[in-house]
């Protein structure tokens, strides 16, 4: 927050690379290295987040 108004941040990024026969998307997600203030309190409640998805080196393909 900042003051009244509610900011956001990205945390991942969608790259679409191309469409397949059936004009399914392909494409990369990639973090943009912001980590969310929700991993701690997800940790608390014993909900598991690897803290490695947030790394901006790492590229996922779907």
């Amino acid at each position: 927050m900042e003051g009244e108004t509610i900011t956001l941040q990205e945390i991942f990024l969608f790259q679409q690379t191309g469409l397949d026969d059936e004009r399914k998307v392909h494409g990369q997600f990639k973090a943009t290295g912001v980590r969310p203030k929700f991993v701690e309190r997800f940790k608390a409640l014993g909900i598991a987040c690897d803290p490695s998805i947030f790394d901006p080196e790492k590229i996922y393909e779907v």
